[in-house]
C-alpha cells in the first residue's frame, strides 16, 4: 500500500463526521431526534432520560463546523502515524527513497540476502562490534 496523503486523508475524515452530524442537525429540524434517540436507548436497554432541544440554526452549524475540524485532525494524525509505522516496518526510514530503480522489492532482497549469508555473521569485522556493545 502506498502512503496516505495526510491532507486527503483529514479531508475525508472531517467529511465523514461532519457529514454524520450534519444528517444528526437535519433529523433534530425535522422533529425526528426524539425519537430516534429514545429507540437508540431502548435497543441498548437504556431508559432515555435525554430530551433532543429544539433546532437552533446556529448551534447546527457550530456542531457541523467543530465535528468537520476535529475529523480533519484526526485523519491527518492518523494518516501521519499510518505513514510512519509503515515506513519503520518496511526498513526504509521515514524518508522512503523515490525514483529508485530497484523499488522496495530489491531493497528488501538485498537486505534479506544478507541476513541469510552466514559467512557475514562470523565475519571478525562483525564479531568487534557484537563485542564492544557488551
Amino acid at each position: 500500500m502506498e502512503r496516505l496523503s495526510t491532507i486527503t486523508t483529514g479531508l475525508v475524515f472531517g467529511a465523514m463526521m461532519g457529514g454524520m452530524h450534519l444528517i444528526w442537525s437535519l433529523l433534530v429540524a425535522a422533529g425526528w431526534g426524539q425519537w430516534i434517540m429514545n429507540f437508540i436507548f431502548w435497543i441498548y436497554f437504556i431508559k432515555p432520560i435525554d430530551l433532543i432541544e429544539p433546532f437552533e440554526s446556529t448551534r447546527a452549524i457550530s456542531l457541523v463546523v467543530t465535528t468537520s475540524i476535529m475529523g480533519f485532525m484526526l485523519g491527518w494524525a492518523a494518516a501521519r502515524l499510518w505513514n510512519r509505522l509503515r515506513a519503520w516496518t518496511v526498513g526504509l526510514g521515514y524518508r522512503a527513497r523515490r525514483g529508485s530503480e530497484e523499488g522496495v522489492a530489491g531493497m528488501m532482497q538485498r537486505k534479506f540476502s544478507t541476513l541469510t549469508n552466514v559467512e557475514s555473521w562470523s565475519s571478525p569485522r562483525r564479531r568487534s562490534k557484537v563485542c564492544s556493545t557488551y
